[in-house]
């Protein structure tokens, strides 16, 4: 739903958007894990409010597009989910032979 991710691990910074945690990978960079979260529900009135609200809507198979400012548009294919806790950062590892992109969404 064309969200804005910002690079960075402050957490607060999610009031504002989307981040990508800067320890993870670019979409463009071979067998990278781009890990994004956000707000379920954010803050109405910015950028957070509802952004990832509608994430348990998708399926298996479905896509999901990210595109960089350069106007190159990256496809990936759900191929699973996970309910993690905060502490499990194995998830933002990249894994051997694959490009894949991590969807994290907070409950605020």
């Amino acid at each position: 739903y064309d969200n804005y991710v910002t690079n960075t691990s402050s957490h607060s910074a999610m009031d504002y958007g989307a981040i990508k945690l800067p320890q993870t990978d670019f979409p463009w960079q071979d067998n990278g894990n781009t890990y994004i979260a956000a707000h379920r529900l954010g803050w109405p009135g910015t950028p957070s409010d509802h952004q990832f609200y509608d994430l348990p809507l998708l399926a298996k198979g479905d896509v999901v597009y990210l595109g960089d400012v350069n106007g190159t548009t990256y496809k990936y294919k759900v191929s699973g989910f996970r309910e993690i806790t905060p502490n499990e950062t194995w998830v933002t590892r990249p894994q051997a032979g694959r490009n894949m992109v991590s969807l994290h969404r907070e409950f605020r």
